[in-house]
């Protein structure tokens, strides 16, 4: 999974969440900062492929703890067998 994100204090913190709610184990990750830019990135490898509701849990949580209406940019989730 990757997410293209806001660097507002909280955007991390709603992806991790999500994806542990959702019963998700996280086997892998990586993190950057952009700060020149405004964004930061996550990309995750997940034991599975999140559920829609996961999804639509990160984009919520992210607003609600940064205040940003745009706070999550983008998640795409590619799944390799």
């Amino acid at each position: 999974m990757v997410v293209l994100h806001s660097t507002a204090r909280g955007t991390k913190r709603a992806i991790d969440e999500a994806i542990y709610e959702a019963g998700v184990s996280n086997l892998a990750s990586v993190h950057s900062d952009f700060n020149e830019y405004g964004f930061a990135y996550d990309l995750a490898r997940l034991e599975s492929e999140l559920p829609l509701t996961a999804i639509q849990n990160i984009e919520r949580r992210a607003k609600d703890l940064t205040g940003e209406e745009n706070a999550i940019h983008s998640i795409r989730q590619i799944i390799v067998s």
